[in-house]
């Protein structure tokens, strides 16, 4: 087994043996090359069902689209409160936004009947914890209720309900409530280690994670996981330092899959105590990489559901609301997203002495989306180098991460970025598995690298099988060595 101190030595040293070019050197530069079949394949995927994934991801790009053809604005985000049950370490949330602020029915109440306005079909309810809202004898489901209600007046199609929660606060009326409104959910899940878990969640009594196991065992009694008519994703934030959810990622995918739930992963950027992480030991766009080689192979081996990797987000999911939707921050605050940098032109206006539907008609919004749409980067995040762009199913991944970080094209490790602006002007996600892709094809990629990532994910798990490990070992580095030095200058 590959040692902490040696597998972060070879990680510390830089990936790359010379700088990554630009794709203007190459004759043909195409990276990600999808077939009209393949794209269908993951156009199929991605209608087929409708949990709830971080920006949306868990949604069809194409029906958003569909729906935006007719309507104003696809889907919206309101973090209902402000208040939480856990403290952890890399929460983005501001500090401003913690505490006892809570949005009152009233407000839920115009919110919904304003985006019924506007035609918006999905709601993401968020906080803070969603489960811990109370006002004036009203919780959650009424908040719920109240946008059904809006919508029944209208006698308009019930829109889709989303929610993220921590899961510690499910009980089994809580659960059984969520599976009769057919409530898709996000759950919180970063590691199968408690005592790691408990650091993230970073309050006391340190049981916070066996409180979640029971949450999950009330959703699971309740038919989510299992029954496909109760959609249900895991989150997991993905990250190294203090709190290394990295090292046992392949062992929570096989325990989420095995319970029937998808997985969605966040690469960690720059938020939280992530900000004073040391990067150059922190995650990169190498390690993203092998581990959604060897998850892919996991689905495919044991579950029968192969997927190839593209996309920063498993299964080829990518974040979809910037510009189709919007995020409503608990201060009332309309901004792109909920991580999207709070500087003027991500702030629409505030909707507690604002109209949502003029910030939604607003030339400022309008120019937002238009320049979130033509978003492309100079290396990967463009038609040239990416079907996943070419067929709009992908628009350059996470864009907050874009805001905030980068890639050294001299070494492949994480910078920070200083223009948040680039959150919409084209910088790309620094943590793409295309990165690695294309400077193997450059032959740029150190040899080994790869192999390090693979032996220490694969070592490390203790719920696949010694045959298993062979076999996808064996496959995914095969495939990515085989594409060593592909790409071939002359262009100019």
């Amino acid at each position: 087994m590959i040692s902490e101190e040696e597998y972060a030595s070879i990680m510390r040293e830089g990936l790359f043996e010379k700088p990554l070019k630009l794709p203007s050197e190459f004759t043909d530069p195409k990276v990600n090359r999808i077939s009209p079949e393949e794209a269908q394949f993951i156009r199929k995927f991605r209608e087929s069902k409708e949990e709830l994934d971080p920006g949306m991801g868990g949604i069809s790009p194409d029906k958003l689209d569909n729906l935006l053809k007719n309507s104003d604005l696809a889907s919206v985000d309101i973090a209902i409160t402000a208040a939480c049950n856990f403290k952890c370490v890399h929460c983005y949330k501001p500090a401003n936004e913690w505490g006892s602020q809570f949005f009152d029915i009233p407000t839920i109440q115009n919110i919904a009947s304003q985006s019924a306005d506007l035609g918006v079909q999905f709601f993401v309810i968020t906080g803070g914890e969603p489960m811990i809202y109370r006002h004036k004898g009203k919780t959650y489901f009424d908040v719920v209720d109240t946008i059904l209600e809006e919508y029944s007046k209208r006698n308009l199609t019930f829109p889709n309900i989303l929610t993220f929660t921590d899961v510690a606060l499910i009980s089994p009326d809580i659960a059984n409530n969520l599976a009769q409104r057919r409530i898709a959910l996000c759950l919180k899940r970063d590691t199968l280690d408690p005592q790691v878990q408990d650091g993230i969640l970073n309050v006391d009594p340190r049981n916070a994670t066996q409180k979640m196991e029971i949450g999950y065992d009330n959703l699971i009694a309740a038919g989510y996981g299992k029954n496909s008519q109760f959609p249900a994703s895991v989150n997991t934030v993905l990250r190294k330092g203090k709190f290394n959810t990295f090292k046992g990622s392949v062992d929570l995918h096989v325990w989420v899959r095995e319970r029937g739930f998808e997985h969605s992963i966040v690469p960690i950027h720059y938020c939280g105590d992530a900000e004073t992480e040391d990067q150059k030991v922190g995650l990169n766009a190498l390690e993203v990489k092998a581990l959604y080689d060897i998850l892919a192979q996991i689905d495919m081996i044991r579950f029968k559901d192969a997927w190839t990797v593209y996309s920063g987000f498993p299964k080829n999911k990518t974040c979809n609301r910037p510009g189709r939707g919007v995020h409503i921050r608990v201060t009332g605050e309309v901004t792109a997203c909920s991580e999207s940098p709070k500087i003027g032109m991500y702030i629409f206006g505030n909707i507690k002495n604002e109209s949502l539907v003029g910030m939604i008609k607003s030339k400022k919004f309008q120019e937002f989306r238009k320049e979130f749409s033509q978003r492309k980067g100079k290396y990967i995040c463009n038609n040239d180098v990416c079907d996943l762009s070419k067929e709009h199913l992908c628009r350059g991944g996470c864009a907050t991460r874009s805001a905030y970080s980068s890639i050294d094209p001299d070494t492949g490790l994480i910078i920070p970025n200083t223009n948040p602006a680039l959150y919409s002007q084209g910088n790309e996600d620094p943590l793409c598995p295309t990165w690695m892709v294309f400077a193997q094809m450059q032959g740029v990629l150190k040899k080994g690298v790869y192999e390090a990532a693979v032996d220490y994910l694969l070592s490390r798990s203790q719920r696949l099988t010694i045959f298993e490990k062979e076999k996808i070992r064996t496959k995914i580095i095969s495939d990515f060595n085989e594409i060593r030095g592909r790409l071939e200058h002359g262009k100019q």
